[in-house]
């Protein structure tokens, strides 16, 4: 069932009825989420990044290997969006659209990073997991941004 919804989903990509990489958008949705959240989103992934230099190698060997070196600020918001659906563990062969994701995510598990977001003890959070950052822990720094935006 999966692979006959990830072969379904991917054909509709090819024929640019949906975007996305990993995960599948309706038309149109993408841009509706970076104007909702996106930019927020990539601004304070920019300051951790500029705050933590483990993070931003972990992210950027994440970015890398699972999502093929994403040069611009269109990949690279779609690989941050990506990265958060996979660590709140959202399945792959659903279509998302900026109507369902947000509560889905707010849904979510927790994770080992939300209580440095949206509080004033980020970087005493992420200072103290930095030692083991892993590109599991880099999706979990991306979901966890993205639920304190949304």
């Amino acid at each position: 069932k999966r692979n006959m919804d990830l072969g379904y989903l991917d054909t509709y990509k090819a024929f640019g009825k949906l975007d996305g990489r990993a995960y599948a958008f309706k038309k149109g949705e993408l841009d509706k989420m970076y104007a909702a959240f996106g930019v927020q989103l990539m601004e304070k992934c920019e300051s951790v990044y500029e705050k933590h230099t483990a993070i931003k190698i972990a992210a950027e060997v994440y970015n890398r290997v699972e999502r093929k070196n994403p040069k611009t600020v269109e990949d690279k918001f779609i690989a941050v969006l990506e990265g958060a659906m996979e660590a709140a563990d959202l399945y792959v062969g659903e279509v998302y659209t900026l109507e369902n994701l947000p509560q889905l995510i707010k849904n979510s598990a927790e994770t080992p990073f939300i209580e440095a977001f949206g509080s004033h003890s980020e970087d005493k959070v992420l200072s103290k997991i930095l030692s083991t950052i892993s590109a599991v822990d880099v999706k979990n720094v991306y979901l966890s941004i993205l639920k304190s935006l949304i």
